[in-house]
C-alpha cells in the first residue's frame, strides 16, 4: 500500500524552527521509502481488513520522543513523530495499557486500564508538546464498520499546538469543528479523488491537498505542527492492516 507523504503547509519563520524542520523531513524521507505502515493486521479479514482487536499509535506531539505503547506489560507497538501505524492484535477484555519512551522504557508517560471489545479498533493519540507541558495521551475506540461499495470513511484529528480550532472539509462533506488535541467521528465520502482543505475557526484556509480513499477504506487526516514553532504538517493515515 502506498505511503501518504506529510505535507509541508508553513515554513518556519526563525533558524531554530528551520534547523528542526530540515531534521525533521530528512528523517521522515528515509521512513517513508519504503514504509507501509509499522502494524501487522488486527485479526486475519479477508482482504486484509481487521476483523477483531485492533490497536495503533498516532504519535502527533511535534517535540516528543518516539513511544511505545505495551498491554499487559509487553510492548505491543512503537512510533516516532508523525510515522505511518497499522494496527496490530491484542485479546479483547480490561487489561493495562501503558505508554513510555522507546528509548526508557521506565518511564512511563501514560498508563490506565483499558477495556478492549471485539471488533473495535483503538488508536493511541500522543498529542502536544512537551517543553510547554502541554502533553497529552487519548485512546479512540470505533467499531469495524466499513462503508458500502463506492464509499470510504474519513475523519479529522487536530493535533496543531496553537490553541485554535479547525474542521476538514473534502468535496461536499464537512466535519465539525474541534478544538486542539480532539478527533472527530468517521463520515463516509465517496471514493475517488476530491480536493480537501483544512479550515481555521474563522473560515480561513490553512492546508489544502488532494485526496483519493480506497474503496471500502478508512482515512485519518491528522494536522499537527506548533504554532510557536511557526511549522504545520499534515499526515493521512490509511487503515493498514
Amino acid at each position: 500500500m502506498r505511503v501518504e507523504s506529510i505535507i509541508v503547509q508553513h515554513r518556519p519563520s526563525n533558524a531554530i524552527s528551520f534547523l528542526f524542520l530540515r531534521l525533521f523531513l530528512g528523517a521522515s524521507l528515509a521512513l517513508s521509502v519504503g514504509c507501509s505502515g509499522g502494524g501487522g493486521g488486527g485479526g486475519g479479514g479477508g482482504g486484509g481488513r481487521t476483523t477483531s482487536t485492533g490497536l495503533r499509535i498516532i504519535h502527533a506531539s511535534i517535540d516528543e520522543s518516539p513511544v511505545t505503547v505495551s498491554v499487559d506489560g509487553v510492548a505491543v507497538q512503537s512510533k516516532s513523530y508523525l510515522e505511518i501505524s497499522g494496527f496490530d492484535s491484542v485479546e479483547a477484555g480490561t487489561r493495562p495499557v501503558s505508554v513510555s519512551r522507546s528509548n526508557s522504557v521506565s518511564e512511563v508517560l501514560y498508563n490506565t486500564p483499558q477495556e478492549f471489545a471485539e471488533d473495535t479498533e483503538y488508536t493511541v493519540f500522543v498529542w502536544g508538546e512537551g517543553r510547554t507541558d502541554d502533553r497529552r495521551i487519548s485512546i479512540s475506540a470505533e467499531s469495524i464498520e466499513r462503508p458500502e461499495e463506492g464509499l470510504a470513511r474519513l475523519r479529522f484529528a487536530n493535533g496543531f499546538s496553537g490553541g485554535d480550532s479547525f474542521q476538514l472539509r473534502c468535496g461536499t462533506v464537512t466535519t465539525p469543528l474541534i478544538r486542539e488535541q480532539h478527533v472527530t467521528e468517521y463520515l463516509e465520502v465517496p471514493a475517488a479523488l476530491q480536493d480537501c482543505d483544512i479550515l481555521s475557526s474563522n473560515g480561513g484556509r490553512v492546508s489544502s491537498f488532494s485526496l483519493e480513499p480506497a474503496d471500502r477504506s478508512d482515512q485519518t487526516v491528522v494536522l499537527s505542527g506548533s504554532d510557536d514553532l511557526a511549522v504545520r504538517f499534515v499526515r493521512i493515515y490509511p487503515d493498514l492492516d
